[in-house]
């Protein structure tokens, strides 16, 4: 974990609840050992990848902080994001959907896609869209930094 990364998660996770916070790690350490595997790779695709990454002047340590928050994105905002879709009256009344302890009923669902925007439009604003939050591996988020830099 480099400095850079270890500082996002923290900040990041330091409020949520502690089988979260460990899913959030779990996905990051998992993504960081492989992009550490793809950037020491000769002669395959991720190699190419990771060496038109490198001639764009990133570094290893500024993909992990990618790494790290791809990994927040996808253990939480991603499934807060999918309760949170637009409402509509069901026959049975409001719907309400449980996650763990929390719940989301309307108010709360205008609340996190409203976190969702502004996550999305920061992240926008560093010249990154929504498919390098949601790709699901180093090797995609990879994939995906050096396709903008093949254009």
């Amino acid at each position: 974990m480099t400095p850079a990364a270890k500082a996002v998660l923290a900040a990041l996770t330091a409020e949520l609840e502690w089988p979260v916070r460990r899913a959030v790690e779990k996905r990051y350490a998992g993504m960081s050992s492989e992009l550490e595997y793809l950037f020491a790779l000769k002669h395959s695709q991720s190699q190419g990848d990771a060496e038109i990454v490198k001639g764009e002047g990133w570094t290893i340590d500024r993909v992990d902080v990618l790494c790290a928050l791809n990994s927040f994105y996808q253990i939480v905002l991603g499934p807060q994001g999918a309760a949170s879709r637009k409402w509509r009256a069901t026959a049975f009344g409001a719907l309400e959907v449980v996650h763990g302890s929390s719940r989301f009923d309307a108010g709360r669902a205008i609340d996190t896609r409203s976190m969702i925007y502004e996550f999305e439009r920061r992240f926008a604003r560093l010249g990154f869209m929504s498919d390098v939050a949601t790709a699901p591996t180093a090797g995609a988020l990879l994939f995906r930094l050096a396709d903008r830099f093949r254009e």
